[in-house]
């Protein structure tokens, strides 16, 4: 939904403009399928008076909206036109879907020559959206060959044994929420070497911060 508030306490929710810019502000706002949430509720004005008029949603869920401001200081961005005409100017912006995925590897500081190590490989989706297409994907590490995984979705892997990269995938993650990884290796480093393992993930979805979408590991062999 859309429309315009002069209120300073507007709730807000996963907003990309928290605060009221003065005057009159539109708004755009998305609740959830059971009308008990917002999913995002954002501002969109400067420092005087603009109003939404219209919204249009896409298949992937992007919202469209378009109404009017009279300020000289309206928010753009990759703007088409991006100074004010004066008077008087309509105004489109695009807000897009996002996940913000947040990747956890975790896995015992020590492990034996010869032995199994086992990788808790965590995902989180920090909000607003659902993730798409959801890719999880893991080197085997130096100093380890491939033994098994576990995983909800589906993932490929190198044979018992082998090395190469085990990639898991899942067709979607609902926000707020996550899923886990479990990777076993088997351990041929000799004793004294360190085992460093890197995992990332990746998504369809834009994610407006992706510096937590990798996490390494790391293991001391005994």
């Amino acid at each position: 939904m859309t429309g315009l508030t002069t209120s300073t306490d507007f709730p807000t929710a996963n907003a990309l403009q928290p605060s009221a810019g003065g005057g009159g502000d539109a708004f755009a706002a998305k609740i959830n399928a059971s009308g008990s949430a917002l999913v995002y509720s954002t501002y969109l004005g400067g420092r005087g008076q603009e109003d939404g008029i219209g919204i249009a949603v896409d298949s992937a869920g992007n919202a469209y909206v378009a109404g009017f401001t009279v300020l000289t200081n309206f928010p753009t961005a990759n703007a088409l036109q991006p100074s004010f005409g004066g008077v008087v100017d309509a105004f489109a912006a695009k807000i897009i879907v996002a996940a913000d995925l947040q990747r956890i590897n975790s896995t015992p500081a020590t492990v034996s020559s010869g032995s199994t190590l086992t990788y808790t490989i965590g995902v989180n989706n920090l909000e607003p959206d659902t993730a798409v297409k959801l890719k999880i994907t893991d080197a085997v590490p130096a100093g380890t060959t491939f033994n098994s995984v576990t995983f909800v979705g589906t993932c490929t892997h190198p044979p018992a044994g082998g090395t190469g990269t085990v990639t898991c995938s899942a067709a979607s993650l609902t926000s707020p929420s996550n899923v886990t990884e479990t990777l076993v290796m088997n351990v041929i480093a000799s004793s004294g070497t360190t085992i460093s393992d890197k995992a990332s993930v990746t998504s369809t979805t834009f994610d407006p911060t992706k510096l937590d979408n990798s996490a390494t590991a790391k293991t001391k062999v005994n």
